[in-house]
């Protein structure tokens, strides 16, 4: 494997997904999981991402897991579609 494979192993050998962020020579998957990892490890170099509010960070994360598991996948087969026609059947 090479490229994007090698990431994908090396972040997630379970279950081999992207997004990966590899930090410091470290992987750390999932889109969450990396937002939330990146507000904690560079809390004094940048305002959050995640609100301060538990409900609204609550809301932000209900959103994003609704994104990766609702929108994502079929946005990335429209993508991944051969032909044009084969993409507007899709959305169809």
């Amino acid at each position: 494997m090479t490229g994007k494979e090698d990431v994908k192993l090396l972040g997630s050998p379970v279950y081999r997904k992207v997004p990966v962020l590899i930090h410091n020579g470290r992987p750390i998957c999932e889109s969450l999981i990396i937002v939330e990892y990146v507000d904690d490890a560079f809390v004094t170099a940048a305002p959050p991402i995640l609100p301060a509010d538990p409900y609204d960070r609550a809301i932000a994360r209900f959103w994003a897991a609704y994104i990766d598991h609702k929108m994502l996948p079929d946005w990335l087969g429209i993508m991944k579609a051969a032909t044009l026609d084969a993409r507007l059947e899709m959305v169809k």
